[in-house]
């Protein structure tokens, strides 16, 4: 009898140290899940078009080749914009419900990017092998090489995003562009000048500042020139001075070292709101060997106390992809 009981009581022990550890699993499965949830919800609200960084295939490729560790750090779980060729267009390894885009650094270009897209995506039907495009997406893994999530795809030939809405959207942008650049550029001025005359107090009730007269589009167009000069030519303490905010928080002093120089031209005003105004520019890129690429950007300034700095800055698109 007594050892049958004990045998009852080790019995019960035994199975009471596994329930808390199948309990101790469970918990851990659980706080996984939700962590792994979180992490799908931040890329889905991620914004494409602010990527952290606009590289070629390969230039992306080579820093996780170089060291893998630091790459992550730099860029897992962020938007980029990547310029290259499609590789191809094939059936996806791993789900037969979707397919896989590869995009190459070009036609002798062993280094690589991928993303995968529904069979019925515009991007399915309308790629195609050798295109030269630029795709911005979120980089999610790079066990099997770097992979992107919510990618979408510049069509470089044809000057447009993939798929309708894009299309749309980014015709009706250029449309609203050109009607009111030159307005803007005109009332300015004469804003500047009304606003020495109303008074600052009932400014700052309507929750707005005046943007300071003794600053011109022509300061605001100078110091971004002066920034990105700063920036092309590493002198980080120089470019500190001219930015703040966000545009401070994106400064990656490791991304202008890529290049032999980089400068900003065509700059335009877009739009002027209280104390901020958006320039529209094109930024050259110019690397060591040669090849150029350009694409357009928009630069928000503030001005206050009579001194302009950049807050912010825009990817637009490519116009001219690396030759």
């Amino acid at each position: 009898m007594k050892t049958v009981v004990g045998i009852l009581t080790a019995g019960s022990l035994l199975l009471t140290a596994g329930c808390a550890e199948l309990q101790e699993l469970a918990e851990e499965y659980k706080a996984e899940q939700a962590a792994e949830e979180a992490s799908r919800n931040r890329i889905r609200t991620l914004d494409l078009d602010q990527p952290v960084a606009s590289l070629s295939v390969e230039a992306i490729a080579e820093e996780f080749d170089a060291n893998s560790v630091m790459a992550e750090n730099k860029y897992m779980n962020q938007p980029v914009e990547l310029s290259g060729s499609i590789g191809s267009i094939d059936d996806s390894l791993f789900d037969e419900k979707n397919i896989s885009i590869t995009i190459t650094g070009g036609e002798y270009s062993f280094s690589s990017v991928s993303c995968t897209k529904p069979r019925n995506a515009p991007e399915v039907r309308e790629l195609r092998k050798g295109m030269r495009v630029a795709v911005r997406g979120v980089v999610t893994s790079e066990e099997m090489g770097v992979g992107l999530s919510r990618c979408k795809f510049w069509l470089v030939s044809e000057d447009r995003w993939i798929g309708d809405d894009q299309k749309k959207k980014e015709e009706k942008s250029q449309k609203q562009q050109t009607t009111k650049t030159q307005s803007l550029q005109r009332s300015f001025n004469n804003r500047q000048e009304e606003s020495t005359d109303r008074n600052d107090n009932n400014e700052l009730g309507q929750g707005k500042t005046r943007f300071d007269s003794s600053t011109t589009i022509d300061t605001a167009i100078y110091m971004t020139q002066e920034w990105v000069e700063a920036m092309s030519n590493n002198d980080t303490q120089r470019a500190s001075k001219y930015m703040t905010g966000a545009a401070e928080r994106m400064y990656d002093p490791a991304f202008f070292r890529q290049f032999e120089r980089v400068n900003v031209s065509n700059l335009t005003v877009d739009s002027v709101s209280g104390s901020f105004i958006n320039l529209n520019g094109i930024m050259t890129f110019v690397y060591p060997d040669g090849s150029v690429q350009k694409e357009t950007r928009t630069f928000t300034i503030y001005s206050k106390d009579g001194s302009a700095v950049v807050t912010n800055t825009e990817f637009g698109k490519v116009v001219d992809p690396r030759n």
